[in-house]
Order: C-alpha cells, then sequence, then structure tokens
C-alpha cells in the first residue's frame, strides 16, 4: 500500500493512503483542465512540503482518443462470455460520485455491449 502526503488544490495538505496503488507505485493526484484546440500556456507552482520532493506529471486523453478507448472496450465486450469491469472509490462518500475520466459511460456502454457485465 502507497502511503505518503496528498496535494489538494485548495493548498490543503492531509495523510494520504491508496487503497490502489499506480503502476509505478506513486500516488497520484489530478485536476482536469479542459481546453479548445490551439496552444495554452500552463504554469504549475509547488512547494515542496515535508522536505519531500515533489514531482509533476501532465497527461492528457483528447476526445476521440476517449471515445476510441471506450469503443475498444466495447468491441471486447461483444466477445467475451463475461466482461469484468474494475471501478473504485477511494472513500464511502466516492461511491455515490460519477467515475473520473469517464468512467460511468465506459461501464453503461460495455454494460448494454454484452449482459453479463460484472
Amino acid at each position: 500500500m502507497a502511503s505518503g502526503y496528498r496535494f489538494f488544490l485548495d493548498g490543503g495538505i492531509r495523510p494520504w493512503s491508496t487503497p490502489m496503488s499506480t503502476a509505478d507505485g506513486w500516488d497520484n493526484i489530478g485536476n482536469y483542465v479542459y481546453l479548445e484546440a490551439g496552444t495554452h500556456p500552463i504554469q504549475v507552482t509547488l512547494s515542496p512540503v515535508l522536505d519531500q520532493n515533489v514531482t509533476v506529471r501532465l497527461n492528457w486523453v483528447t476526445p476521440s482518443q476517449r471515445e476510441r478507448n471506450i469503443q475498444n472496450a466495447v468491441s471486447l465486450a461483444k466477445t467475451v462470455d463475461k466482461p469484468i469491469v474494475f471501478a473504485y472509490a477511494n472513500s464511502p462518500a466516492q461511491v455515490a460520485m460519477t467515475l473520473d475520466d469517464g468512467g460511468d459511460e465506459l461501464i453503461e456502454r460495455v454494460a448494454a455491449a454484452n449482459p453479463n457485465t460484472s
């Protein structure tokens, strides 16, 4: 289980432990920025906390790539007996919320493609 500190964009710092660590062993937080096509200056300012190093990674998925990712999952779901979709929440309060990165749409479309989805 990964442990450390989670940095919130509101400036808060809270102890963090995630039940599902990432492939690289880092805890991740995120902020979503929706941009129109074109060039945009992006500035990230962070201060180290508790004398720990801070690493910033930027990643993105275009709307067309997101759609291709979901369609690939739907196509695969049609070819198997029982598709399994993994989703998780970091707290009980998040269970009633929508999933990040279009997770709700992914689950709905996979389940529609194959009613044996778990």
